[in-house]
């Protein structure tokens, strides 16, 4: 299943800021144990270099790595936010990835 396509079950998302240029993004209240648990993405960084990792579909283990999906670098953390809005808030249109 693609990212887009699985982003399409959510009904929301949460973001939490950790530290500076450090946030995770999770699914609505309702929908965390149905992810197992797991964040949806994880933004770090530094000013100027900022690298979304996707962790979405992530199976519901800890002992396994969490550099398993895809990774993404931006130049700041709005240009990233964008990114990820635009994956979880998209609608289901009938079209295919």
């Amino acid at each position: 299943m693609s990212i887009r396509k699985s982003a399409e079950a959510l009904t929301g998302f949460s973001l939490t800021k950790r530290n500076t240029h450090h946030w995770d993004i999770y699914p609505a209240r309702g929908q965390w144990l149905r992810n197992g648990g797991h964040r949806l993405f994880r933004i770090r960084g530094e000013p100027g270099r900022v690298v979304i990792f996707s962790e979405m579909d992530y199976p519901a283990r800890d002992d396994e790595p969490r550099d398993w999906g895809y990774r993404r670098e931006f130049t700041s953390i709005e240009a990233a936010m964008a990114f990820i809005c635009g994956i979880l808030m998209r609608e289901a249109c009938g079209e295919e990835d």
